[in-house]
């Protein structure tokens, strides 16, 4: 199992843009939450298998806070895995 960040770190400039610390309720020391910012929270983190975790690392699934799509990307087109997977939630 490995933890990855749902808003990426690399991002961080587009997470203090749309202020997304301030939804973080997270009462941890500000070190262990990466300092003002708060993006190392738990409430921004997820524990993914380490298949799933490459994949989350290749954009190939994600997360919309909107609508929330879990989408796999076909690697092979001889597979019979499902290619995706969509629940409307608002």
């Amino acid at each position: 199992m490995k933890a990855a960040h749902i808003f990426p770190r690399s991002f961080d400039r587009e997470w203090i843009k749309k202020d997304f610390s301030a939804l973080i309720t997270d009462i941890a020391p500000p070190a262990s939450l990466g300092g003002h910012l708060k993006i190392d929270s738990v409430q921004n983190v997820l524990l993914l298998r380490s298949d799933l975790r490459e994949a989350w690392d290749a954009y190939e699934i994600g997360v919309d806070v909107a609508v929330i799509s879990f989408v796999l990307a076909q690697v092979d087109s001889q597979s019979d895995f499902i290619l995706g997977y969509r629940m409307v939630t608002k």
